[in-house]
């Protein structure tokens, strides 16, 4: 059998001086392939037509395909979420770079936060289980939005109040909008989700 193996694909124009990665959500464990097809990559593709729309030819926007859609203790996505950071810099050295991430999509965007260039991050509806504390330190000298549905029943926004709170208490300028009656498939009052996500990003690459 061949090999898996992430996809980043990137819409750049010859206006954009910023850029939005777009990581999407998974699942705890288990050996499963992330696919075209996988709802949680297709819960993406919205928010990048949403930024290219917002940023009009100023912002480009890259969306990560994992090779596997499981986290597996900092296993592929989050490997994969560095190299196409490492990959976007040498293409793109000068712009600021958003990372915006869904579910565990979020928490490999809060892990990768330290990774050099990244200047904002936007978690919706982060994944951040029972356990040792998530780190935040890696969170230093960037912009930091939360965005979780408090009909959420997947992922727990009482645990993205704590980590905002410790992320504020690190010195991060870091700030929870929790969205009563939504829930974590972002397919209830998708427009909402969207709307915050692009004013968010607009904010913060100045476009």
């Amino acid at each position: 059998m061949p090999e898996r193996r992430a996809h980043l694909s990137v819409h750049a124009g010859r206006r954009c001086r910023a850029l939005v990665l777009l990581l999407p959500g998974g699942q705890a464990s288990g050996d499963v392939p992330m696919t075209v097809l996988d709802p949680a990559y297709l819960r993406m593709l919205p928010f990048a037509w949403q930024l290219r729309t917002v940023g009009r030819g100023r912002i480009a926007v890259a969306t990560l395909r994992y090779a596997s859609r499981s986290w597996d203790g900092e296993g592929p996505p989050l490997r994969e979420a560095r190299e196409a950071l490492a990959q976007l810099r040498l293409r793109f050295p000068q712009w600021p770079i958003v990372l915006l991430g869904h579910s565990m999509g979020g928490r490999v965007a809060l892990r990768a936060a330290g990774e050099p260039g990244v200047s904002s991050v936007l978690a919706l509806a982060p994944w951040l289980p029972e356990g040792p504390p998530e780190p935040v330190d890696q969170l230093a000298g960037r912009r930091l939005l939360v965005l979780h549905g408090g009909a959420d029943r997947i992922t727990d926004p009482d645990a993205s109040a704590r980590y905002v709170a410790r992320a504020q208490a690190a010195g991060t300028d870091a700030r929870l909008h929790r969205l009563d009656g939504l829930e974590h498939t972002m397919l209830w009052r998708p427009d909402v989700w969207h709307r915050l996500a692009g004013a968010f990003v607009a904010s913060a690459t100045s476009c």
